[in-house]
């Protein structure tokens, strides 16, 4: 579990004042992990050496299009994502809870519908991330991962607990620091020339994607299993 993940965990234990409901609600958030995994090791691990090995050479074309392209495969994949988690949540927990009979089916249901949406900013702030640590800038993201993580502490418990929002309240601050995350991203690899925004609307080639797509294709497989083994010692 993330940073924002265990700061919602903290404030919805709080809110719900049930440890054996909310244990079952965080099960959701190993298919929201799922999700990511497969993006997530296509950013970190193979994004990061595109761009290292491009930055190395000083080739700010190629370093942008390393980005551009990490971002349309993650766009791709998002546009995929987002609608059917949204418009059919039950499907993606039914994985990881018992559809009808989980008492934490209530509150997994509208935190991942509303999670759903921070899927693309998720997406852009991982790019970012991994476009940084090409470049070994690594003070930058820890500087982004402080505020956006400091916001959500800040949104959770007036989400949840002043609003009344409850756990969508806990989605929602997470989705809002996501949005931020993705904002600064951004608009900080645009400002160092790392992005292009006029190659972001040309489409990558297949030889051009099968680095990002057969890297982390292995990894992914490896940390499903991982992942899926967590959860039968969880529900064990």
């Amino acid at each position: 579990m993330n940073d924002r993940g265990m700061t919602d965990f903290f404030f919805m234990y709080v809110s719900l004042s049930c440890l054996f409901h909310l244990v079952q609600f965080q099960y959701h958030t190993y298919l929201s992990h799922l999700s990511f995994t497969y993006y997530f090791v296509i950013c970190i691990t193979v994004t990061a050496t595109l761009v290292a090995k491009e930055f190395a050479k000083g080739d700010t074309n190629a370093v942008q299009d390393a980005i551009s392209q990490a971002i349309m495969a993650g766009t791709i994949i998002a546009a995929v994502m987002t609608p059917l988690l949204y418009l059919r949540p039950e499907v993606g927990l039914a994985s990881v809870l018992k559809v009808g009979s989980a008492p934490a089916m209530k509150y997994a249901k509208p935190y991942l519908m509303i999670r759903a949406f921070a899927f693309l900013p998720g997406i852009l702030s991982l790019v970012g991330f991994s476009a940084y640590r090409g470049t070994l800038d690594m003070v930058t993201p820890v500087k982004i991962t402080f505020v956006t993580n400091m916001l959500n502490m800040i949104m959770d418990p007036i989400c949840i607990f002043t609003l009344g929002m409850g756990v969508s309240g806990a989605a929602f601050a997470t989705l809002a620091s996501e949005i931020l995350g993705a904002i600064v991203y951004i608009r900080l690899l645009i400002k160092k020339k790392l992005l292009n925004v006029r190659k972001l609307f040309k489409l990558p080639s297949w030889a051009q994607l099968e680095p990002l797509l057969r890297g982390g294709l292995a990894m992914q497989l490896r940390l499903v299993a991982m992942v899926r083994y967590k959860i039968y010692l969880q529900i064990r």
